[in-house]
C-alpha cells in the first residue's frame, strides 16, 4: 500500500503569540537574534513538538500517528482480551521523501504522542514502547538490538532470538501480556542497504539487521513494529530495502510549498525581529529549488547572523524594542552567499526575453536607489528601447509579467503589489541579487 501525500494548499497564518521567538521590549536586541538563532536550529524542533502547527503536515502527522495507533490497539486488545492478530497484517512503515520534508520530526512528533497516550493505559508494564534510533549513530546492528532488549524489562540477552521471544511472550488467548510492545523507528534507513550489491543475493550486517526486523514485524505474534525513515524513494536502495521482506505501507513526503515554508518560519520566530517580506524571499527562494526546510532554517539562521555582524554594540545593547531587526538586505545577503555560481546556470537557462529583462532592471538599479523600485508598465517600456531587433515589441504585458514572475521564482527579482495604483505589480532589484 503506497499513499502520496498531499498537503492541504491552504495555510493560515497563526498568532504571533503561538510563535517561539517573539519580540519582548524589555530584552536587547542582541538577546533577541541569539534567540531567534536558536529558534531556527533544527534540533529546537524536538522540544517544540507539542505546540507546533499541524497546517503544514496535518495529512502526514494523521497517517503515521494513524499506523502507531492501530499497533498499539491491536496488540493491547490481543494480550489483554485474547484477540486474534491478522496474520496478513505487517507493522512495517517506510517514510521516504527528499531531505528537509519532514519525516524524522512528523515521527518524533508522533513517538511523544504515543508516549504521552501510554502513560493513560493501564499500570500494568503491557504498554507500547517506542525507540528511535539513527543508524548513522551507532557502530553495529548490536546495538540496535541492545536497545530493542532495554525497552523490555527483566531482558538480559541481546541475541536476535532471544528478544523476539520476549516480543513474542503472551500474545495468546491463555495469559496476559507482561512486557510492553515495541516500536521501533530507525532513521536513515537506507544507509543499511548495500547499493553496490544491488543485485546480489549476498547480504551485509546491515541488510541482515532489517531482514530480521521486517520479519518481527510481520509476524502475528511478535509484539513489534518498524518504522523506517529514508531519503530513498524508487531508486537502487528503496529497491534493495524493499526486496529484504515485506513493507506493510509506504508514506511519500513531498517538499514543502512555499506557504508551508512560511508557516514553519513564522512558528519559529514570528515577524517581529525578522521582517516578514525577509521570511517571503527566502521561503519563496527554497521552494523553487528543493523544497527543504532545512535549508530555509539554515539560511535565516545566516540573515541573522548578516543582522549581528552589521550592528553596533550600542545598537546590539538597545532595549527600545526597535523591531523588526533583520531585514531584506540581510537575507539577501545570506541567499548571495549560499547561491554562489548557481544563478549563472539559472540565467543561462532563461528565455531570451527574460534575460534582457533582468540586464535592463539590474543596469538602471545600479545608476540611483530610487530606480530599485519600479512599476511593470515602465518597465517594459524601458526593455522595449533597450533592445534591438524588436525582441520585445511583440510582448504583451501578461506574457511581459510571465517573465517577471519567472525571475522572482528564479530568486533573481522581487516583485511585490501596490494595489492602490492601476499597474499593481512593481519591481525590487538589488545588486546583491547577482552573482
Amino acid at each position: 500500500k503506497t499513499s502520496k501525500l498531499h498537503r492541504t494548499k491552504k495555510v493560515q497564518k497563526k498568532n504571533e503569540t503561538n510563535s517561539v521567538c517573539v519580540n519582548v521590549p524589555s530584552v536587547s536586541a542582541k538577546e533577541k537574534l541569539e534567540q531567534c538563532r536558536r529558534a531556527l536550529h533544527p534540533s529546537s524542533v524536538v522540544k517544540e513538538l507539542a505546540s507546533m502547527p499541524t497546517e503544514y503536515g496535518e495529512s502526514r502527522m494523521d497517517q503515521v500517528l494513524g499506523f502507531f495507533q492501530h499497533f498499539s490497539r491491536t496488540y493491547l486488545d490481543a494480550s489483554q482480551q485474547g484477540n486474534v492478530v491478522d496474520s496478513k497484517k505487517s507493522f512495517s512503515l517506510y517514510c521516504c521523501g527528499a531531505p528537509g520534508t519532514g519525516k524524522t520530526s512528523t515521527a518524533l512528533r508522533c513517538m511523544k504522542e504515543i508516549e504521552k497516550n501510554a502513560v493513560k493505559i493501564s499500570t500494568t508494564n503491557c504498554k507500547p514502547v517506542v525507540k528511535y534510533i539513527n543508524v548513522a549513530c551507532v557502530p553495529s546492528s548490536d546495538a540496535v538490538y541492545r536497545e530493542i532488549a532495554e525497552s523490555l524489562e527483566g531482558a538480559t540477552d541481546t541475541k536476535p532470538h532471544e528478544i523476539k521471544s520476549m516480543l513474542t511472550n503472551g500474545i495468546s488467548s491463555t495469559r496476559k501480556r507482561s512486557r510492553p510492545f515495541v516500536a521501533l523507528i530507525l532513521d536513515e534507513i537506507d544507509s543499511l542497504v548495500s547499493q553496490a550489491n544491488a543485485g546480489a543475493s549476498s547480504r551485509n550486517d546491515g541488510e541482515t539487521l532489517l531482514q530480521s526486523l521486517l520479519e518481527w514485524a510481520s509476524d502475528p505474534n511478535c509484539a513489534f513494529a518498524l518504522i523506517g525513515l529514508s531519503n530513498a524513494v524508487d531508486n537502487v536502495a528503496a529497491k534493495r530495502l524493499k526486496s529484504l521482506g515485506k513493507i506493510g505501507e509506504t508514506i511519500v513526503f513531498e517538499t514543502y510549498t512555499e506557504k508551508e515554508l512560511l508557516a514553519i518560519l513564522r512558528h519559529r520566530v514570528g515577524s517581529d525581529v525578522i521582517a516578514d517580506p525577509a521570511l517571503q524571499l527566502v521561503s519563496r527562494k527554497v521552494a523553487a529549488t528543493h523544497g527543504d526546510a532545512r535549508k530555509a532554517l539554515e539560511l535565516t539562521s545566516n540573515a541573522v547572523s548578516n543582522c549581528v555582524e552589521s550592528l553596533t554594540e550600542e545598537q546590539l545593547n538597545d532595549t527600545s524594542g526597535q523591531c523588526p531587526l533583520v531585514k531584506l538586505p540581510h537575507m539577501l545577503r545570506a541567499i548571495r552567499a549560499d547561491t554562489t555560481g548557481i544563478h549563472a546556470a539559472r540565467i543561462a537557462g532563461l528565455p531570451q526575453a527574460a534575460k534582457i529583462i533582468l540586464c535592463v532592471a539590474m543596469a538602471l538599479s545600479q545608476v540611483s536607489p530610487s530606480w530599485k523600485v519600479m512599476r511593470l508598465g515602465s518597465l517594459k517600456r524601458y526593455c522595449m528601447e533597450a533592445s534591438k531587433h524588436g525582441l520585445m515589441d511583440g510582448l504583451s504585458v501578461d506574457h511581459f509579467h510571465d517573465l517577471v514572475q519567472q525571475l522572482s521564482d528564479a530568486g533573481l527579482l522581487i516583485t511585490g503589489d501596490n494595489p492602490g495604483e492601476e499597474l499593481c505589480h512593481q519591481l525590487h532589484c538589488d545588486i546583491y541579487e547577482l552573482p
